[in-house]
């Protein structure tokens, strides 16, 4: 039998601490609209009220055939109705292993105090590198 590495433990620790947090949040009423690109898809888009914030997480992948760097990030953008201002975010994604799942994870917090006004999000992928004046992600 296999021990686990610390590393392991650690990483299986944060996806359990990650998964329970999110679990508590409640959803927003909206389903946010993913746009997916030619070297990455993405696979889930989920937007949960966290308070005084807007968590938006998911899932992404590569296509079977995609080989090398991937650059670029994901635009994540809440809109309203009400004619405020929109919200935009860049985020990256986590570790995409070129074997195997090729699946990575991907979170980041919008500063939206009320969720209930968000009308439409959308998590677009960029081949470019993150825009100056937007949001940093976090890292999952």
């Amino acid at each position: 039998m296999r021990r686990a590495t610390t590393l392991q433990i650690v990483a299986g620790s944060a996806v359990g601490f990650l998964t329970s947090a999110c679990a508590n949040n409640p959803a927003l009423a909206i389903t946010p609209e993913a746009r997916s690109g030619k070297s990455l898809k993405i696979w889930s888009v989920h937007a949960e009220d966290g308070g005084d914030t807007v968590l938006v997480h998911g899932l992404v992948r590569r296509p079977a055939l995609a080989l090398g760097m991937l650059h670029g990030h994901l635009h994540v953008v809440a809109r309203f109705s009400d004619g405020r201002p929109d919200v935009t975010a860049d985020t990256r994604w986590s570790r995409i292993a070129p074997k195997g799942s090729r699946t990575g994870s991907y979170a980041v917090r919008l500063p939206i105090a009320d969720a209930a006004a968000v009308s439409q999000i959308i998590v677009s992928y960029a081949s470019t590198a993150d825009a100056a004046g937007t949001i940093p992600g976090m890292n999952p």
